[in-house]
């Protein structure tokens, strides 16, 4: 298999794991039509580099070890799940006080509260045990065994975090959008509620999940 097999697998195969939709694309969407494109991007930034960790952890065969270590893999997995249920539970409280923002905030005049916005992203993708399983299979499924291309994995690497810096600004740029804010707002108790639904279904799926395996172990 040829350099460029590698890589058009590596990219057909991470852009396929990125686009479905998952903490990471959910929590950059309610981010950019609460806060507004510039919060959104920021929180981009925050799952990005959570996906270059994950990749350098892939990258340089930390991440076998711990796909190999189900222990540590599926703690991580419980952290993850309580955490999005905590998310979860942050946006019914969102509802209960009514919509929290005005329009001024949607369009991101100021970055107040950048941090926040980069710690959530950077949070949400480093506890998702799926994200390291995307990579791992990018890995596995592109890199040929036996290669003596010493910088392949690197520009395997590389290539998937460009799609996910394209994916995942093309959802804060969408939600962020003024027809989508506006219907946001008029419509902020359904989608709060929706939002801390899906993300309580997640957590609560990767608790069991992780769980599930613990109790085997």
């Amino acid at each position: 298999m040829g350099v460029t097999s590698s890589l058009t697998i590596a990219c057909v195969t991470y852009f396929i794991g990125t686009v479905s939709p998952g903490p990471a694309s959910l929590t950059i969407a309610g981010v950019a039509a609460r806060h507004g494109r510039a919060a959104g991007l920021i929180t981009v930034m925050g799952v990005v580099t959570g996906s270059v960790i994950w990749s350098l952890v892939s990258v340089f065969g930390m991440g076998a070890l711990l796909l190999s270590r189900p222990v540590l893999l599926y703690t991580l997995g419980l952290f993850g799940g309580f955490y999005l249920c905590w998310l979860g539970w942050r946006a019914l409280r969102t509802v209960r006080g009514g919509a929290q923002s005005t329009l001024t905030t949607a369009e991101g005049a100021k970055l107040k509260g950048w941090k926040e916005h980069y710690f959530l992203g950077l949070s949400v993708h480093l506890t998702n045990p799926k994200a390291l399983v995307v990579w791992m299979s990018v890995i596995t499924l592109a890199l040929p065994v036996g290669s003596t291309c010493r910088v392949l994995p690197l520009l395997i690497a590389l290539g998937c975090v460009l799609i996910a810096i394209a994916v995942f600004s093309t959802y804060a740029l969408v939600f962020s959008h003024s027809s989508v804010v506006r219907t946001y707002y008029r419509l902020s108790r359904g989608v709060n509620v929706l939002i801390a639904v899906l993300f309580v279904i997640l957590g609560l799926g990767l608790l069991y999940r992780s769980v599930t395996v613990l109790l085997r172990i």
